[in-house]
């Protein structure tokens, strides 16, 4: 039996199946719930094994979730405004959400909050920080080279932008922070942080 499953990769029911085989037996369960509770097993198994690899794509420095965010210390922070940013809408019509103000504030734990609430929705996020992607552009061998280092930030169903600043920390950084913000304007989502003010 085990071979069987490992073939069919049916990974989460090889692990449970004589759990469940003697469960059915003692409580004398029907074939069709026995089929359907061993189902049911594997694919929450295999969703929860996907969130983990899109979190980790997503690259976040941390953990941090909305609920953890804690707006009493932030009253100039709207929460039902912010909530908007986990709605649906907020993804399928490319909208944008920039994060101002001085070091401190949780402009980062609030944009990394939102990320994997709509990542564990099916949403394809990734985060970065400015200068690194920059970095690791102006790296990169040739225009394919380029192309494939920005393909996941253009391309993505959201983008947390960590640390944006203007003017860019060195030369060649602002056309390529230009190209990823205009590629993606009202196409896909995107969630930017300064320290800068407007003005700056």
């Amino acid at each position: 039996m085990h071979q069987i499953l490992t073939q069919l990769k049916l990974a989460r029911i090889r692990e449970i199946n004589q759990d469940w085989l003697d469960r059915a037996a003692a409580e004398q369960m029907p074939y069709p719930d026995f089929l359907r509770g061993l189902l049911e097993e594997e694919l929450l198994s295999r969703e929860e094994n996907q969130v983990r690899r899109r979190l980790k794509d997503a690259a976040f420095p941390f953990e941090k979730t909305f609920d953890e965010f804690d707006f009493r210390l932030r009253p100039e922070l709207n929460c039902q405004v912010v909530l908007r940013y986990l709605a649906d809408r907020f993804i399928t019509q490319g909208r944008s959400h920039v994060l101002i103000g001085p070091a401190g504030l949780g402009k980062t734990d609030l944009a990394i909050a939102i990320g994997p609430a709509l990542l564990k929705r099916g949403y394809l996020v990734r985060f970065t920080t400015a200068h690194p992607l920059s970095t690791r552009v102006l790296r990169a061998g040739g225009l394919d080279g380029r192309a494939k280092v920005l393909r996941p930030y253009i391309q993505g169903d959201l983008l947390v932008l960590d640390e944006f600043e203007y003017p860019p920390a060195g030369p060649g950084i602002g056309p390529i922070l230009y190209e990823v913000i205009a590629a993606r304007y009202e196409k896909e989502a995107t969630i930017v942080t300064s320290n800068k003010s407007l003005t700056e």
